[in-house]
Parts: C-alpha cells; structure tokens; sequence
C-alpha cells in the first residue's frame, strides 16, 4: 500500500507492483495472505486525467494493461517520469 504523505503518481512513472494474493484457503473460512512477484511496469492513466479514468500501468513482466487499487496493492514508484519537457 502507498504510504500517507506519498507523492502522487503520475503518467510516465516506472513503477514496481505486487498483489495481495490468498495462499490457503479453509473450509473454518481462514484466510492466509501473500504478496504476489512484484511486476514492473509504466503508469498509462490516473484518476484525475478525467471522469472515467483510473489507475492503469503497462506491466513489462505479461505484456498487458494493469488496473492498480492503491488501497490495496503494495505500489513502489522506481523511477518518477520527468514531464518536464513535453509539449502541450
């Protein structure tokens, strides 16, 4: 999970992503939690790019288009994008 206080992260970040994944699985309905391989990956969309936007990253790792929770998966900004120089 992203700590509090976290800068925002922004289209063009390399990011590195892990999941919460159930291990067992009782009939006592016991839940053992593990965390996923990280995935690296690029952010492709935030929420605040508009009204049906979400957290979204290119994944390196499966070649497909990942939707991040936040609340809930353990993100780690690697590399943050320099946007310094784009047009528009």
């Amino acid at each position: 999970m992203m700590p509090e206080g976290k800068k925002m992260i922004r289209v063009g970040d390399l990011i590195k992503v892990q999941y919460a994944e159930l291990k067992n699985y009782d009939m006592a309905m016991s839940y053992d939690m593990s965390w996923s391989i990280p995935y690296l990956g690029v952010v492709t969309e935030t929420p605040d790019m508009g009204e049906l936007c979400m957290l979204k990253m290119w994944c390196n790792e499966t070649a497909t288009e990942h939707i991040l929770t936040p609340n809930k998966d353990k993100i780690e900004v690697v590399s943050e994008a320099d946007n310094s120089n784009r047009h528009g």
